[in-house]
């Protein structure tokens, strides 16, 4: 049984893990119309896990999926080619990675047949910026920029492969050493959703070092608006090209002055902050995690950090 407990009719992809089922591969899933849907087994850090996409699940309600130890013939809902650039497709969108930087170098968006970016996005720098929560509150509320730095030095990660190719999840896994800290970051397009989603693992990180991802946006930024831990919270262009930073949040929006397309980030569990015109008028940047001593002395600090959040576009 697959619930979705939001106020929306919602389309995303499941996880979980065949000991959980008490069979591995094969496994074929069937939905309430008994009609077998895109599903498969993957491994993803050592554990098995069964994929595939609940479709429409109602508002505060749910929907039924049945799993067979049995393979079952079925018409891939994401398919990827492996070259010098990785593409990853869906019915929403083409996402290519570059497989010597690990960059998403195009996320075309087929729906509304935009482009999302400009450049390579998606890259992952360390920074020593190190925020401090309370002081850059503060700072979110009298729109100062923040001390992120405008220009940012880039990973080279030490091997990019592709690791799965449907039919419902194609996985690219970016592989990071540096100074004995171990990165995995996955980028991953799921069957019939329109979200290029990501995973981090890493060991413990020096303290007051940062990882932070960048996105130059192709459609130029006018406004932005942005959910954290006192509501949600919007921005005008002025204060976009300012660099203004936001606090601690789930979402981070930007759109065209037209207000007819929009870029947005999405996390689960970051610990997250938005930068917005930092080193560009359409960069959106994102600190996926910052170890630092806060204002009264505490250091937030575990051995293994993990992170996912998505990139989308919208109307």
């Amino acid at each position: 049984i697959v619930y979705n407990a939001q106020s929306w009719t919602r389309t995303d992809y499941v996880i979980v893990k065949t000991a959980d089922i008490g069979f591995s591969a094969p496994i074929s899933v069937k939905d309430e119309a008994g009609t077998v849907i895109p599903s498969q087994v993957i491994t993803d850090g050592g554990v098995t896990k069964l994929v595939f996409t609940a479709e429409d699940v109602p508002s505060m309600g749910y929907k039924e999926y049945k799993v067979a130890n049995t393979a079952a013939p079925v018409t891939a809902g994401v398919t990827a080619t492996n070259g010098s650039v990785i593409s990853l497709d869906n019915q929403f969108c083409t996402v290519k990675v570059d497989k010597a930087t690990g960059a998403i170098t195009s996320m075309f968006d087929k729906t509304n047949a935009k482009e999302l970016l400009s450049g390579p996005g998606n890259r992952i720098a360390s920074t020593t910026s190190s925020p401090k929560w309370w002081d850059d509150c503060c700072q979110f509320w009298s729109h100062i920029p923040s001390s992120m730095p405008a220009t940012l030095t880039y990973k080279t990660p030490t091997a990019v492969t592709l690791v799965d190719s449907g039919p419902a999840v194609a996985r690219v896994k970016a592989t990071y050493t540096e100074n004995g800290v171990n990165w995995d970051h996955y980028i991953m397009l799921f069957s019939k959703v329109p979200v290029a989603a990501n995973r981090m693992v890493t060991s413990n990180l020096t303290k007051g070092n940062e990882l932070v991802v960048n996105f130059p946006l192709s459609p130029t930024v006018s406004n932005a608006a942005k959910e954290w831990n006192a509501g949600v919270a919007f921005g005008h262009h002025k204060y976009v090209n300012k660099a203004i930073f936001t606090p601690p949040q789930k979402w981070a929006n930007v759109s065209h002055a037209a207000k007819d397309y929009g870029v947005a980030l999405l996390e689960n569990n970051c610990t997250i902050w938005s930068f917005y015109g930092v080193g560009g008028a359409n960069d959106l940047r994102m600190v996926l995690i910052a170890e630092d001593t806060d204002r009264w002395g505490g250091h937030w600090s575990m051995p293994v950090w993990e992170m996912s959040w998505g990139i989308w576009g919208h109307t």
